[in-house]
């Protein structure tokens, strides 16, 4: 995997167009991570979802800073 720090990413990408085509001749095949664990099509989580992950966020960081559910002493 290659990851770039953001911005400008056209080196990336003619430098990822190049390699690929190299490691092909090598013998190399590529797949996606989800392909090859046989995993499910990755899909956009709905509204619903995200607002659901959103409230969950939301609780944990409420519930991680209260001091009030610390145990007592």
């Amino acid at each position: 995997m290659l990851h770039d720090g953001g911005g400008d990413r056209s080196q990336t990408v003619a430098a990822l167009d190049e390699l690929i085509t190299q490691l092909q001749r090598r013998g190399y095949t590529f797949d996606t991570v989800s392909s090859a664990v046989n995993a499910p099509p990755w899909h956009p989580a709905t509204m619903w979802q995200r607002i659901q992950g959103r409230m969950l966020d939301a609780a944990i960081r409420v519930v991680s800073s209260s001091t009030w559910l610390s145990s007592s002493q």
